[in-house]
């Protein structure tokens, strides 16, 4: 197999940032693995928050449900706004046709986010679930993605002052 001198190595990152399949043959999925796994152990945590024992059970146990108290839903929201990243373009928002393309999959996201954060809230979990909270977050960056560093500075740091004294009563 002979390799064209301008067209880039099978197994280079592609404009998404996702792996093409290697020219070994091994099956390529375009997907990033350590993303993928970061975003198992997040799930696996918040379904044992969810549904798993209490920390104060103590013992390894405990320990592990303590360790995912917290952690597992923001180790979620990181990922969440790293997948939006991905999706929309990263630095260099998409525009036509893979632009719409982008906006319909976070809605999709979205969607289901909030679909399944309501139907677990209406369980009565005692946990506060956070996934009908990203659904809608995901709804509200749809504005920001094309924006560059300066305005979503100047934005962060407006809702920053004004967020808390106007959504807490």
């Amino acid at each position: 197999m002979t390799h064209h001198p301008d067209s880039p190595p099978t197994d280079a990152p592609s404009p998404a940032g996702e792996r093409s399949e290697p020219s070994t043959g091994a099956p390529g999925v375009g997907r990033m693995i350590g993303l993928d796994l970061a975003r198992g152990l997040a799930v696996f945590g918040m379904y044992a928050v969810h549904v798993g024992a209490a920390p104060s059970q103590g013992g390894v146990i405990g320990f592990l449900m303590e360790l995912a108290q917290g952690r597992s839903s923001a180790l979620f929201a990181v990922l969440a706004g790293f997948a939006v990243a991905l999706i929309t373009g990263r630095r260099t928002p998409k525009t036509g046709l893979a632009g719409r393309q982008a906006v319909a999959k976070v809605v999709i996201r979205a969607v289901i986010l909030l679909a399944l954060g309501t139907a677990l809230t209406m369980t009565g979990t005692p946990v506060v679930p956070v996934l009908a909270f990203y659904g809608l977050f995901f709804l509200l960056v749809l504005p920001l993605y094309r924006l560059s560093a300066k305005p979503l500075a100047l934005i962060a740091a407006a809702w920053a002052l004004v967020g808390p004294h106007c959504c807490t009563r």
